[in-house]
C-alpha cells in the first residue's frame, strides 16, 4: 500500500468572526445595547468604556448629562404647539441634587446615582435591577431599597418600572387627599382590564357597578399624571409619549423641507481600545522575548475580539442609518399627514433598493423606535403593516359619530364600503379593538 499527498479543491462555508458580532448586534434595541456593551466590557480588558463612572459626587453633578442617555440639541425657535414649558435643569440633576442632600452612604449614593443616570426622558427606570446588583456585587434586595428612596423624591411616580407601578406610586402619595376609595384596587389587582378599558369586567369581579368604575377611572385619570418626568424636560428634548423601557433608536428631524436622519450618539461606539493593552502588545511586537507564550496569545486574542467588536458597532450603526434613510425618503407623506400619508412597504423591497439580504432588514429593524418630528415614539413595524390605515380610518369615523348615536361596527362597514373599501365586519370589529375603541353600546354609555 502506497501513500501519497494531492492537493482536492473542495467548498466550506464559512462565517467571520465580524459578521456574527455584526448580526448580533444589529438585531438588539437600543434599549438593550447598552447592557451588551457593558457585558462585553466586562468580559473582555482589551475594551473600555469612554466614558467611565466617575466616583466623586462633584464629579458625578458636573458630569450627569454627559455620561446620561438623551436626544442631542434640536433647534426650538419658531416651535408651536406643547403645554410644557422647558425646564431649567433636567430631572436627573434635580434627583440628585434632593438625593444627595439627605443620603450620606457611599454605596447607597451610587446605586442611587446609577439608578437616575437611568431614566428615560419620561422619569421610567431604563435598567434591570438584577444587572444594576450585579454591576455593584450587591444583591437585588438592596437594589429594590435604594430604588424605593428614589421613589420617594418629587415629582411622585419617578423611577417608576411600568405605568401601574408610576400610577399606584403617586396614588399613594395622596392618602387623605379624597381619593377614590376603589382606585388602589383597581390598580392593583385589576391592571390588564382597566389597561383594555374593560370596566365591565372589574365592576363583576369587585362586586360593584360599572359607573363606579367609571368614575374611579375618571379620578385616575384626573389627578394622576402618566410622564412624571415630563416637567423637566429641557430645551432641546422632544416630548417622548410612549412611557417604559422604551428609546429612540432612530430620531427624524424636519430640516428646510427635507429630513434628516440621526442614530443616538451614544449607539456608536461607546467603547474604544484599551490603551494599556495597546502599549503592551506594541511592546510585545518590538521585543516578545519578555512575555511568555501565554501572555502573547492572550494580548492578541483580546485586542483581535475588542477590535471585532468596535467595527460591529460601527457597522450596527451605519446600516441602520442607511435601511432608516430609505424608509424616510420612501414615507415622507406619513411624516407630513400622518397615518392616512402611510404606503405599507415590504421588507424584500428595502432590501433589493440598498443590496443587502433580507434577514439583515429584519434584524435592523426588529424591536427598534423611530422618533418622528412631531414627538411620537413609533416601532417600525407601522410602515410595514397594512392595517394602520385601515385603523386610521376607522378611528376618524367614530371621531366624527355623534355622542348620541354612535356607530355600530355594520355602520363603519357601509361607511368604508361607501368610500371603496371593503372589509368584513369581523375586520372592522378586530382593528377597533386593537385601537382601543369600545363597542356601540360602551360608548353610547350616559356621564
Amino acid at each position: 500500500m502506497a501513500f501519497q499527498a494531492a492537493l482536492r479543491p473542495s467548498h466550506r462555508t464559512s462565517i467571520h468572526p465580524q459578521a456574527v458580532a455584526f448580526q448580533r448586534l444589529l438585531s438588539v434595541p437600543l434599549c438593550d445595547l447598552h447592557r451588551e456593551i457593558r457585558h462585553e466590557v466586562e468580559e473582555n480588558p482589551a475594551l473600555e468604556l469612554a466614558e467611565e463612572w466617575l466616583e466623586s459626587d462633584e464629579q458625578e453633578t458636573r458630569s450627569f448629562d454627559e455620561s446620561r442617555s438623551r436626544i442631542v440639541r434640536e433647534e426650538t425657535e419658531g416651535r408651536e404647539g406643547g403645554t410644557e414649558a422647558a425646564a431649567s435643569v433636567s430631572l436627573p440633576q434635580h434627583l440628585w441634587e434632593r438625593f444627595a442632600l439627605e443620603v450620606s452612604d457611599p454605596l447607597t449614593r451610587r446605586i442611587a446615582y446609577y439608578l437616575i443616570n437611568n431614566l428615560n426622558d419620561d422619569g421610567y427606570l431604563c435598567c434591570d435591577l438584577e444587572d444594576a446588583a450585579r454591576h455593584f456585587g450587591a444583591d437585588a434586595q438592596e437594589l429594590e431599597q435604594v430604588l424605593g428612596l428614589v421613589q420617594e423624591l418629587e415629582p411622585a411616580g419617578v423611577a417608576a418600572r411600568d405605568l401601574r407601578e408610576c400610577l399606584l406610586i403617586q396614588l399613594r402619595r395622596l392618602k387623605g387627599q379624597n381619593v377614590h376609595p376603589h382606585a388602589e384596587a383597581i390598580l392593583r389587582d385589576h391592571w390588564d382590564a382597566f389597561a383594555r378599558r374593560r370596566f365591565d369586567l372589574i365592576a363583576r369581579r369587585m362586586g360593584m357597578s360599572v359607573r363606579d368604575v367609571q368614575k374611579a377611572a375618571d379620578f385616575i385619570r384626573a389627578r394622576l399624571a402618566p410622564y412624571p418626568g415630563g416637567g423637566y424636560r429641557l430645551p432641546w428634548q422632544p416630548r417622548v409619549t410612549a412611557p417604559g423601557r422604551l428609546a429612540p433608536d432612530v430620531i427624524v428631524r424636519k430640516n428646510e423641507g427635507s429630513w434628516d436622519i440621526e442614530i443616538p450618539e451614544e449607539t456608536r461606539c461607546r467603547v474604544r481600545l484599551n490603551s494599556s493593552y495597546l502599549d503592551v502588545y506594541q511592546q510585545m511586537r518590538a521585543n516578545g522575548a519578555g512575555y511568555t507564550y501565554e501572555e502573547r496569545r492572550h494580548v492578541a486574542g483580546s485586542l483581535r475580539m475588542a477590535r471585532l467588536f468596535v467595527q460591529a458597532l460601527d457597522q450596527r450603526h451605519r446600516t441602520l442609518k442607511r435601511i432608516a434613510g430609505l424608509i424616510v425618503s420612501l414615507e415622507g407623506k406619513f411624516f407630513e399627514r400622518g397615518a392616512e400619508g402611510l404606503m405599507p412597504l415590504s421588507q424584500k423591497s428595502l432590501a433589493r433598493q440598498l443590496e443587502v439580504s433580507p434577514s439583515t432588514v429584519s434584524r435592523a429593524l426588529a424591536h427598534k423606535h423611530l422618533l418622528t418630528p412631531a414627538g411620537e415614539l413609533l416601532p417600525f413595524d407601522v410602515f410595514f403593516d397594512r392595517s394602520v390605515l385601515a385603523k386610521e380610518m376607522i378611528r376618524r369615523l367614530v371621531e366624527r359619530e355623534e355622542k348620541s348615536r354612535p356607530f355600530s361596527d355594520e355602520d363603519i362597514t357601509r361607511r368604508l364600503a361607501g368610500q371603496g373599501i371593503r372589509w368584513a365586519r369581523r375586520t372592522v370589529a378586530k382593528y377597533r379593538e386593537e385601537i382601543g375603541i369600545l363597542s356601540r353600546c360602551k360608548r353610547s354609555r350616559k356621564d
